[in-house]
């Protein structure tokens, strides 16, 4: 008798117009609230996660994520939130937690751990198999195996000469600002490392430091490079969106704007520096080379055209931006703090520093203040 009733509900439900079952408009809708709230109901009390205090919105999609990130201020908001529920886990994601535990650093960023990066965010760059956002670890290891031989001490120390005429630059161009009005320093400080970052990478200046213009210290490389790092948030948190836009052409990126077109106008400028770096520097070993020195990308050249130029990409970001933002920060913070500031100051001038060879970076590393100031990882 069961079945029969339920043969009848389903028939009354989804009506039969010849040999073809169609779904009404009330099915559709029947079904799909069913799944939502069968789905809220999973998320909210039968999750892995649902133990873990913090917004429901953000327990019962990744939407509420990505207004926080896209307004800019996700980690403050973070902080907000763990003292507002009193832990340390706060749930941010319907699978993503945030942690707030220094203890714990060290066992979420080891090397020896097998944590993979999450590709659903490191995709949202279109930055695909760069050191930066492969989460293959052997592909991962290779890669990051090729350039890093460029950042060890001894490399540095190979073209010590080459910063320091970037950094006596720089302290002139500041110099000349002296007059008690207001200085974009981060801006100031990022001229530099995109200049170094660039002749280290591809044999040959940016130049931002000869462009830059008055106090703002502005460039059109970094207002383009502003706008790209405001954020691709919708890439991030739209993986359809994503999908499309990861293998459309450039041009289409850049006409459809936003986050994409941000992106696009970025990679035009990188497969530019690209281009001059293959049409100019004869290959190393060569008589037509001379005695040029090896730079970054002598050593992947060989790559696929894609993932070159997604690592030129990622280099300049990481070589210039996030190093002005630490050298920004720390500056800030010293400045903030008369004791530290003088204590440097005070070394520092001790030490007589006098010429180019007087800041050799082995003679620096003595200097016992200066290297306990220093963030760990530089």
């Amino acid at each position: 008798m069961a079945p029969q009733v339920f043969h009848d509900l389903i028939m009354t439900l989804i009506p039969v117009q010849g040999d073809i079952v169609w779904p009404s408009l009330n099915t559709i809708l029947l079904g799909t609230g069913a799944t939502v709230l069968l789905r809220a109901v999973y998320l909210l009390y039968l999750h892995p996660l649902a133990g873990i205090p913090g917004p429901r919105r953000a327990a019962l999609s990744n939407l509420w994520l990505y207004s926080v990130s896209k307004a800019g201020h996700a980690p403050e908001r973070f902080i907000e939130l763990h003292r507002k529920y009193n832990s340390n886990l706060l749930r941010i994601g319907p699978n993503e937690i945030h942690i707030l535990d220094s203890s714990q650093y060290h066992t979420i960023y080891s090397q020896d751990h097998a944590f993979l990066k999450d590709s659903a965010f490191y995709d949202g760059f279109l930055l695909p198999h760069s050191v930066t956002t492969e989460p293959d670890k052997m592909l991962h290891r290779a890669r990051r195996k090729k350039l890093s031989v460029f950042f060890s001490k001894a490399s540095i120390s190979s073209f010590q000469h080459l910063i320091y005429d970037k950094l006596d630059k720089l302290c002139e161009m500041i110099s000349e600002h002296a007059d008690g009005k207001p200085l974009q320093f981060s801006n100031a400080i990022r001229c530099a490392t995109v200049d170094i970052i660039s002749e280290v990478s591809f044999g040959e200046s940016l130049g931002q430091l000869d462009e830059a213009e008055g106090p703002g210290f502005e460039t059109n490389f970094l207002k383009v490079l502003d706008v790209m790092l405001s954020g691709p948030w919708e890439l991030i948190y739209f993986p359809v969106l994503r999908k499309v836009m990861s293998k459309a052409p450039l041009s289409f990126q850049a006409a459809v704007g936003g986050a994409n077109g941000r992106a696009a106008r970025f990679a035009y400028l990188i497969i530019n520096i690209l281009r001059n770096y293959f049409q100019t520097k004869e290959p190393i070993g060569t008589v037509a080379a001379g005695d040029r020195r090896m730079v970054v990308f002598d050593a992947i050249k060989d790559l696929e055209y894609t993932d070159l130029v997604a690592e030129a990409q990622n280099i300049i970001i990481a070589g210039s931006d996030t190093t002005a933002t630490t050298l920004t920060v720390a500056f800030l913070q010293m400045l903030k703090s008369p004791p530290v500031y003088n204590a440097l100051k005070k070394e520092i001038r001790e030490a007589n520093l006098l010429t180019e060879q007087d800041f050799d970076l082995l003679a620096l590393e003595r200097l016992p203040y200066l290297e306990s100031y220093q963030p760990d990882g530089w």
